[in-house]
């Protein structure tokens, strides 16, 4: 049986590409932590102690991860201007657990670019982890008063209203998501919400 040439070529593409986009993967895939729940907090060990706390530590950081952060920390500073620069510094910063420097990384970033709701978000979501809700539900509010129709900025502003004791409010908040965004996440999660 012979075999044309042109299968042969084909099948040798269709192999250096895949290799291609493997290698590509494994050596410049970026990883995000996932998202945390609601009050989660680092564990109390050895391993976490001092991340996210207000005095927050870099001691127990692998040398590797260190200067990584300070890298970024530099890029960013010499680069004031540079949207993409400020992002990645806060958003390592944040998955390193180092609340403080994230919220200013996510500041330098909105001092660019102020009308990113989701920035707004993340900045909002770190003022919850340090359980100020006064912080929080401002930065909430300018990302609603940029995109009031944000079904997911909504839902957090439910969580906040709960954490300050404003159930009733919590609860229209949720009800609100869930009867005029069904089907998308916040809807999901404010059906959970309601439940409890």
């Amino acid at each position: 049986m012979k075999i044309n040439k042109v299968y042969i070529y084909l099948l040798v593409l269709v192999v250096a590409v895949a290799a291609v986009i493997i290698i590509a993967n494994i050596s410049g895939s970026k990883t995000q932590a996932p998202e945390l729940a609601d009050g989660a907090q680092a564990p109390n060990d050895e391993t976490h102690s001092g991340m996210g706390s207000s005095g927050e530590s870099a001691s127990n950081v692998r040398p590797d991860i260190r200067e990584k952060m300070e890298n970024l920390e530099k890029t960013a500073k010499e680069n004031p201007n540079d949207t993409s620069a400020q992002l990645e510094y806060a958003e390592f910063m944040a998955m390193a657990h180092q609340t403080d420097k994230a919220i200013e990384g996510y500041k330098n970033y909105l001092k660019i670019n102020p009308k990113n709701v989701d920035v707004l978000q993340r900045i909002s979501s770190l003022y919850y982890q340090k359980q100020d809700f006064k912080e929080a539900t401002n930065y909430l509010d300018q990302a609603l008063k940029l995109d009031p129709n944000n079904a997911e900025t909504i839902f957090y502003s439910g969580v906040l209203k709960e954490a300050t004791g404003d159930h009733a409010g919590a609860k229209s908040l949720w009800e609100k998501v869930v009867k005029e965004y069904s089907g998308t996440e916040a809807a999901k999660l404010a059906e959970e919400q309601l439940k409890h």
